[in-house]
């Protein structure tokens, strides 16, 4: 669904093109994160977008003539198309949703919460 309106994720990791989600997913990368929950404000939701670096300037660059409030929900539409592409991991919370980097949120995993940790430890 991203592809109808920016650019395919996949192939701008093929092409030897400048990538427009660089910035974005590096930010991520980096160790940042960004949670919008259903209950902030209009002026919160902003500013967290605008934190992301380059996800106004994609959205601005593909579509020019759109009103502020269509521009954010285009950016928020983004950072939920990275994710289907698995190049953000984007997290379920209580009230909203959580968005990182996909590798970081792999491998800090508390894995002494599975079941049957205890099991495995206790026999070796």
């Amino acid at each position: 669904m991203l592809q109808t309106y920016f650019p395919d994720p996949e192939k701008m990791k093929k092409a030897k093109k400048d990538n427009p989600y660089a910035d974005i997913i590096n930010w991520f990368g980096n160790g940042n994160s960004l949670n919008l929950l259903d209950d902030i404000t209009d002026d919160e939701y902003k500013k967290a977008l605008n934190e992301v670096p380059g996800l106004k300037e994609v959205v601005k660059f593909f579509h020019k003539d759109i009103s502020e409030n269509q521009q954010l929900l285009y950016m928020e539409f983004v950072l939920h198309g990275l994710a289907e592409f698995s190049l953000v991991s984007k997290g379920y919370l209580e009230k909203g949703y959580e968005f990182k980097d996909m590798f970081n949120s792999l491998f800090s995993s508390e894995f002494a919460d599975d079941e049957g940790e205890d099991d495995f430890n206790d026999k070796y």
